[in-house]
């Protein structure tokens, strides 16, 4: 039940050998990549431990920055003269921006995905999209204030974490790293940690000022990127 139906299909469908020595799975083919043994023990707890920190991190930063949006929309509401009678509301084309960040860059950020992986693997995807990501947390935290600046930014993580969301996904139920017994061990783990990190996020975000958020997301992109590049080691 933790784990989702494409996942299923990623280690549950079985392999065909064909005359040229390839497998297909689902209609594709590629060459055959068949493990020697799994890693140890130690090796698979200390990867799903890995994998739950990931997700936990990069999942707070994404929802967090949600709530924060409206936080900055207010804000620059109360501050300008010209809007006292919205007192400090989201209002009007307000909330296509809101739309057009969200909405939009989520479905770039999954072309962004589908191009990237035909090219790189999942692993590389993950570090990239956390180092853009790390990078712009880091400009919306030394120009907090600048309140187009923050709103492109938001949208770049939006974007970026929207690109790594299925290699996410597919990371935890890794066939290849993973024995049977661990796979769901893993996919359960994973999602129920990113569901603690979506309420946090939202929570944190409404609780903590703008300014307070932004240093939590700068920590959680920092622990996300340096989890990001020993996720193999």
């Amino acid at each position: 039940l933790f784990i989702r139906p494409p996942l299923s299909f990623h280690f549950l469908l079985p392999e065909t050998k064909t005359n040229s020595g390839t497998s297909t799975e689902t209609g594709s083919s590629r060459p055959l990549q068949h493990s020697s043994g799994y890693p140890s023990r130690r090796t698979i707890i200390l990867k799903i431990l890995k994998i739950c920190i990931f997700t936990l991190t990069s999942i707070y930063y994404y929802y967090g920055a949600i709530l924060l949006l409206p936080h900055y929309i207010k804000a620059k509401n109360i501050r300008d003269e010209a809007n006292t009678a919205s007192c400090g509301s989201v209002y009007g084309s307000q909330f296509l921006v809101m739309s057009l960040i969200f909405g939009g860059c989520n479905v770039l950020g999954r072309l962004l995905s589908y191009l990237l992986t035909r090219f790189l693997s999942s692993i590389t995807v993950i570090n990239i999209t956390s180092i853009i990501t790390l990078i712009t947390i880091i400009i919306m935290n030394v120009y907090p204030d600048s309140f187009t600046l923050v709103l492109l930014c938001i949208g770049i993580v939006q974007m970026t974490t929207s690109a790594g969301v299925n290699e996410r996904y597919v990371m935890c139920a890794d066939r290849e790293v993973f024995p049977p017994e661990y796979l769901a061990i893993s996919s359960g783990l994973s999602y129920s940690v990113g569901s603690v990190a979506l309420t946090l996020g939202v929570l944190l975000a409404d609780v903590l000022s703008p300014l307070a958020t932004l240093r939590s997301h700068l920590v959680a992109a920092v622990a996300a990127m340096l989890v990001g590049l020993t996720l193999y080691m």
